[in-house]
């Protein structure tokens, strides 16, 4: 009897509610993505990164609501895998810049000297590591035991350096900010005693960084990028100003951005050149969701900062949760300027839940978490299944073997009409077979062929560059002979 009155003090302390501010992002998200402009990539996700559909930020947002209520033993044993796994993606990396990666070895070298370890893109790696050193800090300065703190040294030493050769200067600058914070918070940073120290650290750390951003324009030229990503920041005002109330939707950024390009940014990329995202969450709120989602994501992140704060004025609680908070404040840092992989946006929704994991847990959440994971599961298989069709096909079509090819490619197309690369691939080996017809009446019939299928790759993506690239050239090549209708 007197466990209860303990337990419900305990979850007093986790304030203020995060499921309230969690559930409008989700209906926010739910809600630009029925009017979007292109509902399948803003669902699912755009193919090449899966990161910002509805699907996947709804289970981010399970993961947070759950781990809102996981319980401070259950929530330190995950910061301490989380610190043992940023090790291992940097000891990854780190051997990919050896050139000791088997698949890498496979396909090509990492000729641009960046690791990007399983994550698959430098940035990314550098977001994740920023998010994770702060653990690994908390860890070597205040783990339980000596062993665990020697543990924790080897971790943040080793991810360290595979941060450096991530040559990513804003997960640098996260990753300073963030540790900053765990010092700051956890009270190693304050009083007059720590004020030389904080100083001189503070004054090491500028000339550092001036260091490293000058070394870093030496070895890899940065003046082009900054100047794109500017160019990106304007053509996504744009894009939000042509919708402010709920955006083009989620995730299809990439598909809308050639109505909203600056004359900076074709200077910048090209005028083919795109991006799949705004490279700052801000205007890639205001871009996919308008402002419904940017106050939905606002009132997220005032919440966690008050949660924050309300966890680190309990000393049983202040170590863990500057560790999550600092993970992310290297997230928000991060992306000011990138976009986050989806490995990354996942883990700040689990730091996100574990800035007081002391909440009380909503009946039926695990019910709904479970179901949704599983809905994940499932669209995860179907797609990853549909890809491979898709390079089963690629395979057969450079090894010569036509015949297989196009059925491969059928298949993919199949079981993803949606997936607009499917159907691009089917119709360029429809084409290049009517090119090499000697048959007049078989290339007649393989030129219509060509036509309805990029007909049907049009249906499903009207505003896709590369269904109106196949539409458009199936029809100019197409033999005269077929009399066939433009629309």
């Amino acid at each position: 009897a007197r466990s209860v009155p303990e337990q419900e003090r305990k979850a007093g302390l986790a304030k203020p509610d995060m499921l309230r501010p969690l559930a409008a992002c989700l209906g926010a998200l739910a809600l630009a993505c029925l009017f979007s402009n292109d509902l399948y990539a803003s669902l699912l996700g755009e193919y090449s990164q899966r990161a910002y559909g509805l699907l996947p930020l709804a289970l981010c947002l399970a993961a947070a609501a759950l781990a809102t209520g996981a319980g401070a033993a259950l929530a330190r044993s995950v910061l301490f895998l989380g610190a043992a796994a940023g090790a291992a993606l940097s000891a990854f990396g780190l051997l990919q810049l050896a050139g000791l990666d088997p698949v890498l070895n496979a396909i090509g070298s990492i000729s641009y000297g960046r690791a990007g370890s399983l994550v698959g893109s430098p940035i990314g790696l550098g977001c994740c590591l920023a998010m994770i050193l702060p653990l690994q800090l908390r860890l070597a300065l205040d783990g339980e035991d000596l062993r665990r703190r020697q543990m924790g040294w080897a971790f943040f030493l080793l991810s360290a350096l595979g941060l450096l050769f991530t040559w990513s200067r804003g997960a640098w600058l996260a990753a300073g900010i963030a540790l900053g914070c765990y010092l700051l918070w956890t009270g190693r940073l304050q009083g007059p005693k720590a004020r030389p120290a904080v100083m001189t650290l503070a004054a090491a750390a500028v000339l550092a960084a001036a260091g490293l951003i000058v070394m870093t324009g030496r070895i890899r030229p940065t003046s082009a990028s900054d100047a794109g990503r500017v160019a990106t920041w304007q053509s996504s005002w744009k894009m939000f100003a042509a919708d402010p109330l709920l955006g083009v939707g989620p995730d299809a950024f990439g598909l809308m951005l050639g109505r909203y390009k600056t004359e900076g940014f074709v200077r910048a990329y090209g005028e083919s050149g795109s991006q799949g995202h705004a490279h700052n969450d801000f205007l890639q709120a205001l871009s996919m969701a308008g402002l419904a989602g940017f106050a939905a994501y606002a009132w997220l992140l005032v919440a966690a900062w008050r949660r924050l704060q309300n966890a680190l004025s309990d000393k049983a609680q202040r170590v863990d949760s500057a560790a999550a908070g600092a993970g992310l404040i290297a997230a928000f840092v991060v992306a000011k300027f990138n976009p986050i992989p989806l490995d990354g946006l996942a883990m700040a929704a689990v730091l996100l839940g574990f800035l007081d994991p002391r909440g009380a847990r909503p009946r039926g959440l695990p019910a709904a978490a479970l179901s949704l994971s599983a809905a994940g599961v499932l669209a995860s298989a179907w797609l990853l299944i549909a890809d491979r069709r898709c390079f089963e096909g690629m395979r057969a079509q450079s090894e010569g073997r036509i015949e297989e090819a196009r059925a491969a490619y059928a298949a993919a197309v199949r079981m993803n009409p949606a997936e607009s690369r499917y159907g691009f691939w089917l119709v360029g080996l429809i084409r290049d077979q009517a090119r090499t017809e000697k048959d007049p009446a078989r290339r007649i019939s393989l030129g219509l062929e060509a036509v309805a299928a990029a007909r049907a790759m049009e249906k499903w993506n009207p505003l896709d560059v590369r269904a109106l690239h196949a539409l458009g050239g199936s029809l100019a090549h197409a033999d005269p002979a077929a009399q066939l209708p433009l629309v």
